[in-house]
């Protein structure tokens, strides 16, 4: 029974509860993607290269996830590297990577994605373990609801940077020639989180407003 009025008279409030979780989940798809050998972990990765002609490369085709560099199904991954260079698929010279790959550019612009996607898992946990407590008062609301908003800033640029680097390098390889392709897995769980977190974000300023209106409401009546 007072989980059937929680429900009714929170209904915004617990579908928010219910995208908050869900982006965690997806959140954790991507960073630990090559971690295990089961799915989704083994089908998560950002890009994949036909790295046979690359000099240096020890893999014939290379993975690239949020930790490791990995064989086809994010086998035989390496040690793990936190905000990993596209370099490091490769070893001893440049000669048959695309030129516009070397230097700084990818390494900054994945560097920040990189670590975006921890600050956003930092709020949205945050944000998560308020709402779980207290979303249901009118300033759980508002903490929850200013904790998810920074969660969204974070992993808008998260995704943003990721989609922009790894795109870009898909580009470059292609336009030498090389078989390359982005991670439908990775690509799809980010911005599935994003949209989660949009949507979840609404709801609980929607909460917040419903509250501030029944309160308003009560102090009328009285």
């Amino acid at each position: 029974m007072a989980l059937n009025t929680i429900g009714g008279k929170h209904h915004v409030e617990v579908a928010a509860l219910i995208l908050i979780s869900g982006t965690i989940v997806l959140i954790f798809f991507v960073i630990l993607s090559g971690v295990r050998d089961v799915p989704p972990f083994n089908r998560t990765w950002f890009l994949q290269v036909d790295s046979s002609g690359i000099t240096g490369s020890k893999r014939s085709l290379t993975q690239w996830t949020y930790f490791f560099i990995c064989d086809a199904h994010n086998q035989n991954c390496g040690s793990p590297v936190p905000a990993l260079p596209i370099g490091y698929g490769w070893q001893g010279g440049n000669q048959d990577v695309p030129s516009s790959l070397v230097g700084k550019y990818f390494y900054f612009l994945w560097r920040f994605g990189w670590v975006s996607y921890l600050m956003a898992l930092f709020f949205v946990s945050l944000g998560w373990l308020v709402a779980i407590v207290s979303v249901w008062t009118r300033l759980g609301s508002v903490i929850s609801g200013v904790l998810i908003t920074f969660a969204f800033f974070w992993h808008s640029i998260a995704a943003s940077l990721m989609t922009t680097a790894f795109v870009k390098a898909r580009d470059s390889f292609l336009h030498v020639g090389i078989v390359a392709k982005v991670g439908p897995y990775a690509f799809g769980f980010t911005w599935g989180a994003w949209v989660a977190l949009l949507l979840s974000m609404i709801m609980l300023y929607l909460g917040l407003i419903n509250k501030t209106s029944d309160n308003y409401k009560k102090r009328r009546n009285q």
